[in-house]
């Protein structure tokens, strides 16, 4: 049994400055090559299917991801040839510096619709250059709404987003 079951959102929660973007680029490096005996992610878990990640990041530059990604990638032991071949499996979108990545409105600014064009955005990307096994999103305070953390409402149009998200895989 997984530990993340394909098709669903997941959240990977702590306190901050402890390595959750570094398990999360270990995540795609692991899916990137799939089920292989020597690569697990964290050292403990299989992947049973691998594919194409779409890492968002959205405190980071392109440059910073590939140089987390390599970093991991040698924690985990990669060879070079997997090396490549993560790397050519894994999309980063650094989003550094970018504003508006909010993925649902706040309740002042919501008028009927939970997703913002951002959301909607990124549904059309993963829909037009698909297929994709699997999307991360770092750190989620980047991408929920204001109104995330105080009311449950906008808690659960969060989730349902990010389930509309992960229908596109």
């Amino acid at each position: 049994m997984g530990v993340l079951a394909a098709g669903r959102v997941a959240l990977l929660a702590s306190a901050g400055g402890v390595g959750k973007s570094h398990a999360l680029c270990q995540l795609a490096l692991a899916v990137s090559v799939g089920d292989h005996k020597d690569i697990k992610w964290l050292g403990t878990f299989n992947v049973e299917k691998g594919g194409r990640v779409l890492l968002v990041m959205g405190e980071e530059e392109e440059a910073e991801i590939r140089r987390r990604l390599y970093d991991a990638a040698r924690v985990m032991g990669f060879s070079d040839p997997q090396k490549r071949i993560a790397m050519d499996r894994i999309v980063p979108m650094a989003l550094a510096g970018q504003t508006g990545l909010a993925l649902t409105h706040s309740e002042a600014e919501r008028q009927g619709k939970a997703e913002t064009p951002f959301a909607e955005a990124l549904v059309e990307r993963l829909n037009a250059s698909g297929p994709w096994t699997c999307v991360i999103l770092d750190p989620l305070a980047r991408f929920a709404g204001g109104d995330v953390e105080k009311d449950n409402a906008a808690a659960t149009e969060l989730v349902q987003v990010l389930e509309k998200l992960s229908h596109c895989l």
